[in-house]
Parts: structure tokens; sequence; C-alpha cells
């Protein structure tokens, strides 16, 4: 059984994502008590505040909350205006990486809200771009000419220039950098520099490189990303993550070859991580209405919906980052792929980490080494120095 906030929030992605009827939402808010702090600490969680505004601004009921409207409010509209001085920028950088032959492609934030988002638009912080692996270095230069600088890691990071904190990253199996840049009024752009998608330890039979090719045309390219981040990488414990693939199956779901892109698929471990959003659909639209897709739908994962209804984050909870584990692996497609994770993610671990806090960083030969101060200095900065 949901609790009535996860309800809520639920009803509001209908709303402002399917154009459904308000009839269930307006019952929840008129004949069922709504924890609004609970709900509001949801909302931040999930990262779906526009979503939720614009399907609360079309209800007129005394029973909401008049403080967390307003701060709703006050935090669409700051959002909305961040929204727009992106959008000029990531249009320009566009055409600026274009000019210079740069292979990209533009994913997540305004990217998909645009093509994907209809009455709302999709919360994000900043620009989310992916390299071609082989033209990294010189997209590095034009941005670094642009203006950009690198954004905050850690005091280590220091001590690197740009391009050789790239190029360490590259070489301990990093997948991307932050760059900043500061415009004439003060205001910050973010941009997120990827030359991968996801980490080698979650890529299992995967190659970045295949979108740069004619493989997959523009809609299979978007929601193989779609699949790789918010379902490979990140195992759909956000509505914000579900959110997209929602409204990509709602706009191109019917007209969508289904069977040639899981063709396409075969060979690697996305399909189960498809399936297994697909059946997390079910609690906005019977996925059954999708008549073009003709396999069957698992169940869904419960420890989805726990993800979903206790709203922490994996990053700052011991037993939220267990459960966001167990939940990755069970989303693995076979013994093989699990045992290809656990060892790369070793492997990952045991190289010195150019752009994160270490105790001690040895050389890069003293594997083992590196492996044990990764595993204390997460537990030094994310245990013993939080309570301090």
């Amino acid at each position: 059984m949901l609790s009535v906030e996860l309800q809520f929030l639920i009803e509001c992605c209908k709303i402002s994502l399917l154009q459904a009827p308000v009839t269930k939402l307006l019952d929840i808010i008129e004949n069922h008590k709504v924890n609004w702090e609970k709900l509001y600490k949801m909302l931040a969680y999930h990262s779906i505040r526009p979503t939720v505004y614009s399907a609360l601004k079309g209800i007129t009921s005394e029973k909401i909350n008049a403080d967390f409207f307003s701060l709703l409010n006050q935090e669409v509209k700051i959002k909305s205006a961040h929204s727009l001085f992106m959008s000029a920028e990531l249009t320009r950088i566009q055409k600026l990486f274009s000019e210079h032959q740069i292979p990209f492609i533009p994913y997540k934030g305004l990217t998909w809200s645009k093509i994907l988002y209809k009455k709302s638009f999709r919360e994000g912080a900043d620009m989310d771009f992916l390299i071609d692996r082989n033209k990294v270095f010189e997209a590095l230069h034009l941005l670094k000419k642009d203006g950009y600088e690198l954004g905050h890691l850690s005091e280590y990071t220091k001590k690197y220039t740009p391009e050789d904190l790239l190029k360490a990253l590259i070489e301990t199996e990093r997948v991307e950098m932050p760059l900043v840049k500061e415009n004439a009024f003060k205001y910050i752009f973010k941009f997120d520099f990827h030359w991968e998608l996801v980490m080698k330890p979650f890529s299992y039979g995967f190659a970045t490189s295949e979108l740069f090719t004619d493989k997959f045309d523009e809609q299979e390219r978007m929601l193989l990303i779609i699949i790789l981040h918010n379902g490979k990488k990140e195992a759909w414990t956000k509505l914000k993550y579900i959110s997209d693939l929602l409204c990509f199956v709602d706009q191109y779901g019917q007209d969508f070859n289904w069977d040639l892109f899981l063709e396409k698929l075969n060979n690697y471990s996305i399909e189960k991580s498809l399936f297994k959003g697909l059946a997390l659909i079910n609690f906005f639209v019977p996925i059954a209405d999708l008549t073009t897709f003709n396999r069957a739908i698992p169940e869904y994962d419960a420890l989805n919906i726990s993800f979903w209804e206790e709203a922490i984050p994996y990053e700052i909870s011991k037993k939220a980052r267990i459960n966001f584990f167990r939940l990755k692996f069970s989303y693995h497609k076979n013994i093989k792929e699990s045992y290809y994770c656990i060892t790369n993610f070793m492997r990952y671990l045991s190289y010195p980490n150019p752009s994160g806090n270490r105790l001690i960083v040895f050389p890069a030969s003293y594997k083992l080494l590196n492996l044990s101060s990764s595993l204390l200095s997460y537990l030094y900065f994310n245990t013993f120095n939080r309570k301090n």
C-alpha cells in the first residue's frame, strides 16, 4: 500500500506529464491526511518540483498547505529563471561544438525537458554533454577558451591543470568532470563534461562509442541513454528518473519499433533494466495500453518503492547504499554480469582517485593500498567526519 504522500506525487506526475484529470489528486487532498512536511522532503528527493507545481496550479482547495505551496512556488520560479539562462547557454555550446566538428550528445536536464516534457519542465542544475572519447581534449580546449574552468572537486585536485585532470580521470576509469563559468550577470553555468555514460563496473556489454554511430536512430539513442543513466546507473530510485521513461513511452511508445530496439540490445545487459522501468510505469498508466510492446513485463521490485517512500539519498545513508546495490544487482542479467561488476568495481576503487578526498594516496601500482585507502576514506568522510 502506497503512502498518501507517494500517491500524491504520482497523481501530480500523471496530471502534468500525461494530462490526466485532477479527480484523484483532489480526492487525496480533500479526504486524506497529507503530511506536508514529509511530502516536501520527498519532493526535494525526487526532484520533480516543477511537475508537482504544474499539477497544483490548476487545483483550488483550502486544504493545500499554504506554506508548502508558497515555498514550492518560489522554488519553481527560481528554477524556471535558471532554465532560461541555461537554455540559451546550452544552444550556444551546441553550436560551438558543431562549428568545430566535435561529436556530442546533450542529455538529461534541459535537453530532455524540451523534447519530452509538455506542461512542466525537468528539474536540473547543470548541462550534461557526452563527448566523443576521441575528441575530449579538443572539446576541453574549446571550452577553456570559451571561459570554462574546473568546478570544485576536492582540495587534492587543485594541483592539476584541467588537461592533466582529464587525463588522470580517464586513466582511472572515471567518466565525467565538472566545469563552471560565470557570466556578466554573476550567474554560474555548470557543465558536466562526460566521455562515458556509466562507470565500467556498470557498463557490462555496452560501449558508449556506439552512440556516435548510425546503429541507433535519434529516438533509440535517447531511450538507450534513459535506460543506461536512469535505470542501469540510478536503478529508477527517483520519480524524476521514471518520469523520463514515462514521457518517452507516452510520446513515442505506440509508434516505436520495440522489437527492433530490443533486437539491437541483444548483446547488452540493458533489457532487464528497461523491463524493470516499464513495470514501475504501471503505477502511472497500464503498460498493457502500450499495444506495440509484445513482451511480458515482470513485477516491480519492492526495493524501488522503498526508495520512493523513504526518500533518503543513498550517498548519505549506509542502509540506503546497501539497498541501492542490492537493487542494482537485481537488475543484472546473470551471475557473469555480477562477477564483472564486483571485480571491476574493486579495480576502480584500487586506483588513486584524482577527483575525490583520500586520507592517503599511494602510487598507482600499489592497488591494494589504494583500495584500502579508498574504503577507509569513505568511512571517514561519510561516517565519522559527518558526525563532527
